[in-house]
């Protein structure tokens, strides 16, 4: 079970189990703590502290014994993505920094310390920024520290022991001062029983002491501490990002995935349209698409009033004028009513043509050219009286000085 620390009194009272697994859940601030006594000097501390990328700030540890650290020692375990910030850590004994005083087979990552790590005695062994003495795995970590040691002090770790200690991807730019075998990144490496290192660096012009370098750790300038391409085989993706000199992704909550471009293509289900874009830049885009071959026919009807004066016989009639004109322009038709059916027909009209369909009936007009009455001949197939001062006639029979107008 997972036991969160999130006081200072809970990172204290990890001495009390120290074989737990440990994370933080926030950042903590041991200002107000006091001196704070180290971590499994004895027995070791075998368990696990994942720091979940939170810091403790303003650590101070003064303790004139071995082991002094904030962890005194382990014996395998872990100890990642913590950093220690702002410490001030002394001791005149051995085994004297700021993560741990000796590591045994525990593997640290994604950590960094930064803050004062002062030996008093100038005859101590084993002072380091991060770690006194390493046998285990160390990789992805940095110091930022001013260490000021006795013998055998580095400004990341003051003396890999044997080839159990791996160290990769790491580096100091930390300023050192010391006795004996006072060096850069380390103080001293086991030559016989030599450690593996890969990609390990260190700023040469801020340590203030011998540059200590081997195949794995080199030394190089402020500028080149600030150029990304220095740090060859390092994961700038997922670990590490540039910020001055680099920093761990971890602690600054930006993305770990590449940034990457890519292209979408859109299709759309094409309905017989025609679609043209022209596009340079563009963060609106509106398409618009023609029907779907749509044919709309429109009927029209108009409705007149018509009066007809017809006479009185259920017939048919038609009666087409095409305004045919000799003489004179006014004329007067007089036709009796009859039953009648009209249809009227039209196609573009400013002059209207009626047509009157009557049953077998033919209807003469005769106009003078004087101002003369005029009487119209009515056929028809049965008897029918028809009214002009007289009754009972069949015909009628009146033309004086005609003068023909026909209508058809």
């Amino acid at each position: 079970m997972v036991i969160q620390i999130s006081t200072p009194q809970d990172l204290d009272n990890i001495r009390n189990n120290l074989a737990g697994d440990y994370e933080l859940t926030n950042d903590i601030d041991m200002s107000s703590f006091g001196n704070f006594i180290p971590i499994g000097k004895s027995p070791q501390f075998t368990g696990n502290i994942d720091g979940k990328g939170y810091k403790i700030f303003n650590l101070s540890i003064v303790d004139n014994s071995e082991y002094t650290a904030f962890i005194g020692r382990t014996n395998t375990g872990s100890v990642s993505n913590l950093g220690l910030e702002n410490v001030y850590i002394e001791s005149n004994s051995h085994h004297l920094a700021g993560l741990v005083g000796l590591n045994y087979m525990a593997t640290i990552s994604n950590c960094y310390v930064t803050g004062t790590i002062k030996n008093t005695n100038t005859s101590s062994l084993y002072t380091g920024g991060l770690i006194g003495r390493s046998y285990g795995l160390i990789e992805n970590c940095y110091t930022d520290c001013t260490v000021i040691g006795g013998k055998v002090t580095g400004g990341f770790i003051g003396y890999f022991t044997s080839n159990l200690s791996t160290v990769i991807n790491n580096y100091s730019k930390s300023t050192v001062s010391g006795g004996t075998d006072t060096g850069a990144f380390y103080g001293m490496t086991n030559t016989t029983s030599k450690p593996i290192y890969e990609n390990n660096f260190f700023d040469k012009d801020v340590v203030g002491t011998t540059n200590y370098q081997t195949t794995g750790v080199t030394a190089k300038t402020t500028s080149e501490m600030k150029t990304q391409s220095t740090f060859t085989g390092w994961d700038f993706d997922n670990v590490w990002y540039m910020e001055d000199y680099p920093a761990l992704r971890a602690f600054a909550n930006i993305p770990t995935a590449k940034i990457e471009t890519v292209n979408v293509d859109s299709y759309s289900t094409p309905i017989q349209s025609e679609l043209n874009k022209t596009i340079k830049s563009t963060k609106e885009l509106r398409t618009h698409s023609e029907p779907i071959q749509t044919f709309i026919q429109r009927y029209t009807a108009t409705i007149r009033d018509v009066e007809g004066y017809l006479s009185q016989i259920h017939s048919e009639s038609t009666q087409s004028h095409r305004s045919v004109r000799t003489g004179n322009r006014n004329v007067d038709s007089f036709v009796l009513p009859i039953g009648s059916n009209v249809y009227r027909e039209s196609k573009t009209i400013k002059q209207l043509l009626s047509y009157v369909k009557p049953l077998q009936a033919n209807i003469s007009v005769l106009n003078v050219m004087r101002d003369i009455p005029i009487y119209a001949i009515v056929s028809t197939q049965k008897n029918t009286s028809v009214t002009s001062n007289e009754q009972n006639m069949s015909e009628i029979s009146y033309i004086q000085n005609p003068s023909s107008v026909e209508v058809i």
